[in-house]
């Protein structure tokens, strides 16, 4: 399951968002399932009963979860192996290549990482002092979303905390930079302190919090005119390192400016140089109460070089068709992500201190989903073959790759499955979409998400929760932290399975020995019913279009945009493509649909969701104002009407 630190920062980011970002290629290789991928690593599939079994399903497990495949980490040997292990049984099992473009896999590339090219260099120059060149990582250190830089020396303006936020109700407006003009800041930097004031209290707070994110304060800056941006702690402000980790923006996009970090040190140095007391600084600003008219440092220049590339990767889905009809109905698609969080270094890690750069098994999440997937893969297969099983549907078999990192995997087949199609949704593509993520810690009950898609979904689980014997816990909710979400939000209903969450979640504590194999066998009995039941029914289920949930997709107290962007942002592209609108939504009233790309709003360049956030934040409640989508390579100029909702 994608990590809850990841989704929060996906939902803090914009009015109406998923996100990550991603680029990707369909490719398949041939009819093979990678055969070298699993003896490097010393693993084969094992030898199973045609029947759902216990024994089968603690192989699968222990298998994926085994420390030859070191977490499974998206494009990491461990994962081709995973991918290749699901290849073989289903190849093993009858079921045909799926793929876009043909055979089992499916590959897509994904930003993995950033890095620092050699030779980045930072000096500072006041009038009073020789030149000091400030030492990288311990003084100061490039943010992952900054430009590059290769500038000369460059005047610096101290902008206080940094925040813009518009009147909300009694909550007065605050904003950092009243009385600088874009002149003031033009050809500048802008060195802000991270965070809120923080004697700041109660709804004044949380009013500031909402706007205090390290990569939205860039983003306010660039719009005020800045040439580069400067992150410091101020002092008091207490963070576990003084420098954030350089690591790849939770967004993938770039800043439009170079964007680093000054440690609290180095921050005073300057600012004492500039003629400016922090400490004075700090408790003037501490209460949140009206900030100070920026502050050129006067007889003070930085200037910085630094080179930062993208380090990508290769994931792969693994696509698998059981042929159950003759017909040319759309499939059903049942699907788990196989990826995990290898040694937890590059994904949302919930490991101890002493548990740092251990493996993280990802027992629960997801191979207990994946081996429900294979169980239910062969039990239906060997029905089909002894003659015992036909369909009106065939099914889609899915496991996916780079979930943990954003859902990618799927929203990337997601893409593909709708070009293939020559469609903007899924809808006569894709019949519906069952998932599993993380459903092998069955104690009391099975928690059911989706029924909101479609009425389908109520009746069909009430039918096999007979032979289930297990309470079940229903969820309408739609949006969701897993890999269903994708498939919705292109028009496929969806029913999404889970356990629920425990202590071992994202550790590497969640390990084979702790799984409850007899509830897990229950689980794959139970979602094969009822995707046995959606492939034999002659009529595909109906789609429900819910608009996203107030807390999650929205930033409350907002304006209300109603454009669903998609889960994987091209990094390389600029604007915010669109899974989708909300239906009678603002966006979908002024014409705007799934597929486009937003490039511009209000008169404002849209870069990304960052961007998107802040131009909402300033628009006018009710007010028009022009959009540009980029729709099937032409540009569109239309007339969008945001909304206040509270």
């Amino acid at each position: 399951m994608a990590g809850f630190g990841f989704w929060a920062t996906l939902r803090r980011a914009s009015a109406l968002i998923t996100g990550a970002a991603l680029s990707s290629a369909a490719a398949a290789d041939a009819l093979s399932f990678d055969p070298q991928a699993l003896a490097a690593l010393g693993v084969a599939p094992p030898t199973t009963q045609a029947e759902i079994a216990l024994a089968d399903l603690r192989a699968h497990v222990e298998v994926l979860a085994g420390e030859a495949m070191e977490g499974r980490l998206a494009g990491a040997p461990g994962a081709r192996a995973a991918t290749a292990y699901a290849a073989a049984l289903f190849q093993r099992y009858g079921l045909e290549p799926a793929a876009p473009g043909g055979g089992y896999f499916h590959e897509f590339q994904f930003p993995s990482g950033i890095a620092l090219k050699p030779g980045a260099a930072l000096t500072l120059e006041a009038e009073t002092d020789r030149p000091e060149a400030l030492a990288l990582d311990q003084d100061w250190r490039p943010l992952g979303f900054s430009q590059n830089a290769d500038a000369a020396p460059m005047p610096i303006v101290f902008a206080g905390y940094g925040l813009a936020t518009r009147r909300r109700g009694a909550l007065p407006r605050y904003d950092s930079f009243t009385g600088a003009t874009e002149a003031d800041l033009s050809g500048a930097w802008v060195l802000i302190w991270r965070g809120a004031p923080p004697k700041a209290t109660g709804a004044r707070r949380s009013q500031l919090l909402r706007v205090a994110g390290m990569r939205y304060k860039a983003s306010i800056a660039k719009a005020r005119g800045a040439a580069g941006v400067i992150l410091a702690a101020g002092p008091g402000a207490g963070y576990a390192g003084e420098l954030p980790p350089l690591r790849l923006a939770a967004m993938g996009r770039r800043a439009g400016l170079p964007v680093l970090a000054l440690s609290r040190g180095a921050a005073e140095r300057v600012l004492r140089a500039g003629g400016l007391d922090p400490a004075a600084e700090a408790a003037r600003l501490a209460d949140g109460a009206a900030p100070r008219r920026p502050r050129t440092l006067e007889g003070v220049r930085l200037s910085a070089t630094m080179t930062l590339t993208r380090l990508y990767k290769t994931g792969r889905n693994v696509i698998a068709r059981l042929r159950l009809s003759d017909g040319d109905q759309p499939p059903a698609m049942l699907g788990a992500h196989i990826d995990h969080l290898g040694r937890g270094g590059e994904a949302s890690s919930l490991a101890r201190p002493a548990e740092a750069g251990m493996i993280h098994f990802g027992a629960d999440d997801n191979a207990s989903g994946v081996a429900a997937l294979l169980e239910i893969a062969e039990s239906l297969a060997a029905a089909r073959d002894a003659g015992a099983l036909t369909a009106e549907r065939d099914l889609l078999f899915a496991a996916w790759s780079a979930e943990e990192l954003g859902l990618i995997g799927a929203t990337r087949y997601v893409e593909a499955a709708r070009e293939a199609a020559g469609r903007d949704t899924l809808k006569g593509v894709i019949a519906a979409y069952l998932n599993m993520d993380m459903v092998g810690r069955l104690e009391d009950r099975l928690e059911l998400a989706g029924l909101g898609s479609s009425p389908i979904w109520r009746g069909a689980a009430a039918r096999a929760a007979g032979a289930f014997g297990r309470p079940i816990v229903s969820s309408e909710e739609v949006y969701l932290p897993t890999d269903a979400t994708a498939f919705y939000l292109a028009g496929a209903p969806i029913l999404s399975a889970s356990t629920g969450t425990h202590p071992q979640y994202h550790t590497p504590r969640d390990t084979p020995d702790l799984i409850n194999y007899e509830g897990l066998a229950g689980v794959a009995r139970f979602m094969r019913d009822v995707a046995l039941e959606v492939a034999q029914a002659a009529a595909a289920p109906a789609y429900i279009a819910v608009s996203p949930p107030e807390q999650g997709f929205q930033r409350p107290g907002g304006l209300y945009l109603g454009a669903i962007p998609e889960f994987a942002q091209d990094p390389m592209e600029a604007g915010v493509s669109l899974a989708g609108v909300v239906a009678e939504g603002p966006a979908a009233a002024a014409g705007l649909r799934g597929g486009d790309r937003l490039l511009s709003l209000g008169g404002q360049p849209i870069s990304d969701l960052y961007d998107l956030v802040r131009v909402l934040d300033a628009l006018t409640p009710d007010q028009p104002v022009p959009a540009v989508v980029e729709r099937g390579g032409a540009r569109v100029s239309l007339q969008v009407t945001p909304r206040w909702r509270d």
